[in-house]
């Protein structure tokens, strides 16, 4: 018993791990039974087995399984020292202690997948491109909101929004409300609304409330859509097809109608119901008063009207828009009756009937006004320059109609202005791609547009519509959900009718298509007639969806997966892997030298050779096989399953590795140039125990800088050592960053002497006085230096020191020649020139005795450009040298071409020149190419008398060696 409240007690720490609380458990095993002296135990869970400090294996064991989740992955065994005999109790104590640790470890298992799945939820949450709040139920406010919120509603962080309500967001609080309680009774809700932004904007959302359980905290998560757009492209529509559809109906009224009191009250009734409008009516004139006296009108909202009083006369109740269409005869607009002063005398009344802009149509019969047809909206701004257009043509076919109806004659011309008014509409109607249905519910038959028949790939004259054939054009996935809504919205179980799906055209295409409908016609019994609606062509809108998802996933430039589909990729290749117990790859490709050709040759270059490259690695691997952009001039090859064998999946990936090098190493033509390039490969096999995706990277990553560090266009399999290499790189390279500011670099010099062993000139050389390690090689940390960049940084630090010390040295009338390396990073800066000039003019050093060191390699790469800023330099003094000359392209086709004043012979000849013939020649040709030119010549490396001699019978000027002098510091260097 004792034994169970301590494991208890044990497993109630909040922070401990699986491990450390076994690791314990173990220990407490022995001393429950009755030789504790004797006794041992071991614990087997999840491939990790934890041990009592005396165990030992014997015949005299109790064993005993942990159930997890109906599965056996831990074992509990007891052993006994000495042959002796377990107690009754004691064999029902290990199955009881057993039962105690499965329900602990359980518990265990439960909080680490309750916070993985936190984790994942959190990234979802702030991933996503919809606003996301989280409600709280008690305090009905915000306590989280994702960045995607932020950007929606024009908030810098989220200080401003929490502590807020849902509510607070929106234009209609008491709206929202209502929505959230819908929320507490039913679970979920999703609606539209109009949402207020930071700066007071309103614009519409689509809003997805659902009631749920966080932390173990009951919330509200809102998920937030900005469909503002839409909204304003469908509510433009909506009102166009509105007044095509008025116009088109008051056109039929002018046809029936013989009689202006007939005609006006239809005029009316179907500018209220076909348009909408909340009031229209049509006043005419008393020729002896003057004043507009309401004649006939429809609406929802007519008692606006009682007592009106408006008068065509130039007066405060005949300056609105209504006595000013009738004065100047025009149509008359007030776009805001909230602020506009000429509503000022009925503004009250409008306002309290929801009315925000109206428009005036002056009725004119024989060329003379005699009354106003006026239209009311609930939308500010609601009678644009084409809606004003369309009114102006009613009011011309007003009264043409007027007219009409005294003149039969006139009888076919109302006819023909009819038909161009439902060609207009048609063209409206194409114009927003739409196509017009008139569907009969009961017969399942439908009336339908030219344009939804042309939409669709058939001739107008030849196609009919009914609900059967439409259905069965559906797409087989769309059926039953397009079915589904038009069910509910026909029983009345949804407010509207708008879905998408996809329909087959005549030649066997699929387009996708908007449709949105509305019943206009019921029974006496409430059951549906009639329903009016549009379909919309919204296949390109879907094309650029897809597109949008091509460039979430895919690399814009070279079509490959990009490094989020890699990492997704590598992601389940891993979990399969550990599952099936195949052994997979991950090769890790990098363009060698890619930096250095895009920055000679342009980027549009450079982006024309990645996608050859990608081209070439998807025509090398197989369709089981991934290969994707990591980004820049690196590439991943993703080899899952290669074998169960760990040796044959290294050979398999090796194979596959050469045969991607041999292919990239076939030339590339590019802008009718031919290139050949190399490819540093590195490879790392999975699963290893307890390996991530990051771990993958970074093994397959340090495989590839291995194989570049060992001369490029190299394969390399990762090894362990490896990551420990590159880990003391990090640490260096950390180290490093600091040694500048904290003063550990050190500055030595070699002397450089003339035949007569006279000191004529130094040559700076860098140390690094590690304060831990050491006085630190520059082989090992100049070549890091470049790699990273900070080269650039200590060379401009060396070439300071040196020139602040040549400058001590010609105060006390002494001339020394010093010379300074110049790495290739440094040289190629744009601004090289502009810094040596600021050096010199800061340091005040005469430049004359300053030489600066270049290789080969860097000037070959643009010699045009190294030209140019030898040059400049050499106006102000300063003379360049070769470093290592003879180990590079050693060309005299440059040579001559370069303005050097000297060449450096390096030290691996000058070592084996008295033993190696192949060195003493291309010695021999160095020093004749030098005095060819007309160059200095510095033999480095110099350590024996007999090399000097060598050196100097065959014209060498200056020798640098360990026979003239180690490198010392700069402080203790002898002038002479």
């Amino acid at each position: 018993m004792e034994c169970l409240i301590a494991l208890s007690e044990l497993s109630q720490q909040s922070d401990i791990t699986s491990e450390i609380f076994l690791q314990n458990c173990v220990k407490l095993i022995p001393p429950a039974f009755q030789y504790p002296q004797w006794t041992c135990a071991k614990i087997f869970y999840e491939n990790q087995v934890y041990l009592t400090e005396n165990f030992v294996t014997t015949p005299w064991v109790l064993k005993s399984d942990i159930i997890i989740n109906s599965c056996c992955p831990c074992v509990i065994e007891v052993y006994l020292i000495k042959e002796l005999n377990f107690l009754k109790e004691e064999k029902v104590l290990i199955n009881t202690m057993a039962k105690f640790l499965s329900r602990i470890l359980e518990s265990q298992e439960a909080k680490k997948a309750l916070k993985n799945s936190l984790n994942n939820y959190q990234e979802i949450f702030n991933s996503t491109h919809e606003a996301f709040f989280i409600h709280d139920t008690i305090t009905g406010k915000i306590i989280d909101v994702n960045n995607s919120m932020l950007e929606m509603y024009g908030y810098s962080n989220k200080e401003e929004v929490l502590g807020l309500s849902i509510s607070d967001f929106s234009l209609n609080q008491q709206e929202t409300i209502n929505y959230i309680d819908q929320v507490f009774k039913e679970g979920s809700c999703v609606c539209e609304w109009l949402a207020k932004k930071a700066t007071g904007e309103i614009f519409w959302v689509e809003v997805s409330l659902k009631l749920t359980e966080i932390s173990s905290k009951c919330r509200i998560l809102m998920v937030v859509r900005d469909i503002h757009e839409r909204k304003q492209q469908e509510q433009k529509i909506k009102y166009l097809t509105r007044l095509y559809a008025t116009l088109s109906q008051i056109n039929q009224s002018i046809i029936t109608h013989k009689k202006p009191e007939s005609l006006f009250q239809s005029i009316c009734e179907v500018a209220s119901k076909i348009g909408q409008f909340p009031l229209v009516w049509i006043g005419i004139i008393d020729v002896n008063t003057h004043q507009i006296v309401p004649f006939t009108f429809a609406g929802k909202t007519t008692e606006y009207l009682r007592n009106i009083y408006i008068t065509e006369l130039d007066e405060p109740s005949g300056r609105g828009p209504c006595g000013v269409a009738a004065r100047e005869a025009r149509l008359v607009i007030s776009e805001d009756i909230l602020h506009d002063p000429k509503m000022t005398p009925w503004r009250s009344q409008a306002l309290k009937y929801g009315y925000k802009s109206s428009a005036a149509l002056p009725i004119k019969e024989g060329g003379k006004v005699i009354g106003v047809l006026t239209l009311y909206s609930e939308d500010a701004g609601f009678f644009t320059k084409q809606e004003q257009g369309l009114l102006q043509e009613i009011g011309d076919n007003i009264a043409f109609a007027l007219d009409a109806i005294q003149s039969q004659q006139k009888h076919d011309q109302i006819q023909l202005l009819l038909q161009e008014n439902e060609e207009r509409l048609r063209l409206a109607l194409k114009a927003a791609n739409q196509g017009l249905y008139d569907l009969n519910i009961q017969t399942g038959k439908a009336s339908v547009s030219p344009e939804y028949a042309l939409m669709l790939g058939y001739e107008p004259t030849e196609f009919e519509e009914t609900n059967a054939k439409w259905i069965e054009r559906l797409h087989p996935d769309d059926r039953d959900s397009v079915s589904n809504a038009y069910r509910l919205y026909i029983n009345g179980e949804m407010p509207y009718y708008r879905i998408e799906f996809r329909q087959q055209t005549a030649t066997g295409d699929w387009k996708w298509i908007l449709s949105v409908g509305k019943i206009v016609e019921w029974n006496n019994n409430g059951q549906p007639l009639r329903m009016l609606g549009t379909h919309t062509d919204i296949t390109k809108y879907k094309q650029a969806e897809l597109q949008i998802e091509q460039l979430a996933y895919y690399d814009p430039l070279t079509t490959l997966p990009n490094r989020r589909l890699l990492f997704d990729r590598i992601i389940k290749s891993l979990a399969l892997a550990k599952q099936t117990g195949d052994y997979g790859a991950i090769l890790f490709i990098d363009l060698d030298q890619f930096k250095t050709l895009n920055d000679a040759r342009g980027h549009d270059f450079g982006d024309f050779l990645l996608q050859k490259v990608a081209l070439r690695l998807k025509q090398s691997i197989s369709e089981t096989e991934i290969v994707g952009r990591f980004g820049g001039d690196e590439f991943i090859v993703l080899l899952p399953q290669l074998s169960k064998n760990q040796d044959i999946a290294i050979n398999l990936s090796t194979t596959i590795a050469e045969k991607i090098r041999d292919e990239l190493s076939t030339s590339f033509l590019i802008e009718e140039e031919e290139l050949t390039i190399s490819v540093s490969i590195g490879i790392t096999i999975f699963p290893k125990d307890n390996e991530t995706l990051k771990d993958l990277l970074k093994e397959a990553d340090t495989a590839m800088y291995k194989g570049k560090a060992r001369g490029r266009n190299m394969i390399c399999l990762f090894e362990p050592q490896m990551q420990i290499e590159a880990e003391y790189r990090f640490i260096l390279e950390k180290e490093m960053r600091h040694a500048l500011e904290e003063h550990q670099f050190l500055i030595f010099l070699q002397p450089q002497v003339n035949h007569k062993k006279e000191i004529i000139g130094a040559e700076a050389l860098i140390r690094w006085q590690h304060p831990l390690r050491g006085l630190i090689s520059p082989i090992e940390f100049i070549p890091l230096a470049e790699e990273t960049g900070l080269i650039i940084k200590i060379g401009e630090w060396v070439l300071q020191e040196v020139c602040y010390y040549l400058r001590e040295i010609q105060k006390t009338d002494s001339y020394l020649r010093l010379s300074v390396n110049i790495s290739p990073c440094q040289f190629r800066q744009s601004h090289f020139v502009e810094n040596v000039k600021s050096i010199i003019k800061k340091t005040e050093v005469n430049p004359n005795y300053l030489t600066l060191e270049v290789t080969e390699g860097l000037i070959i790469e643009d010699i045009t450009q190294a030209i140019e800023t030898i040059n400049q330099l050499k106006s102000l003094g300063i003379q360049f040298s070769i470093d290592d000359f003879g180990t590079g392209y050693s060309s005299l086709s440059y040579l001559k071409r370069l303005p050097i004043n000297e060449l450096k012979i390096d030290k691996s000849f000058v070592q084996d020149a008295l033993y190696n013939i192949s060195d003493a020649g291309l010695i021999e040709a160095i020093i004749a190419v030098a005095q060819y030119f007309n160059l200095k010549i510095v033999a480095e490396g110099v350590e024996t008398v007999e090399q000097a001699e060598f050196l100097r019978v065959r014209g060498c000027n200056y020798y640098q060696g360990y026979l003239y002098g180690k490198p010392v510091p700069m402080s203790e260097f002898k002038l002479s």
